[in-house]
């Protein structure tokens, strides 16, 4: 009887665990948003609940993505990515959120200073996991692979220059 006991408490173990067995590998949990394609100016997203959707710019996590516009806080390449751009992330977010940052295809988009020291500090006050900033393809990359993993994601993204 102890012998079947220690077994019944080894298989609940590994089921509580989920060994073996990756974040999204359970077939009841879908992936979120991913970026499925990608060119010089379109990026196309499959949200969660199936939908496909094209943006020149856009914000994605794990439950969709929407049209990133430059103009809402004045955005220009120069000084790039503005406080308001990310800030919105760490408001609505929780403290295990990865945020990815992408500079464009040829790295123009750059990062304001101040939104680069807010993104430093968050990390350190551990208000964020982490933080990105990456050359487009290279963002896309790590954002569908840190989604795909189960990660709480947050990704901005710039599709040209």
């Amino acid at each position: 009887m102890k012998q079947l006991t220690g077994i019944v408490f080894f298989i609940s173990v590994i089921a509580l665990l989920g060994c073996g067995r990756s974040k999204n590998e359970d077939a009841n949990k879908p992936l979120g948003a991913q970026i499925i394609g990608f060119k010089w100016g379109e990026i196309t997203v499959k949200e969660k609940n199936g939908t496909i959707r094209r943006f020149k710019d856009c914000t994605i996590n794990e439950w969709g993505a929407s049209e990133w516009d430059w103009s809402v806080s004045g955005m220009k390449h120069v000084p790039g990515i503005l406080l308001n751009d990310v800030r919105w992330v760490t408001d609505t977010s929780s403290d295990r959120v990865i945020i990815i940052l992408s500079k464009g295809v040829d790295e123009v988009l750059q990062v304001a200073p101040e939104t680069l020291a807010y993104l430093q500090k968050a990390k350190q006050d551990r208000t964020i996991k982490d933080y990105h900033i990456l050359q487009t393809e290279k963002a896309i990359k790590l954002y569908n692979e840190l989604s795909a993993d189960g990660e709480e994601v947050v990704g901005l993204f710039h599709s040209t220059c």
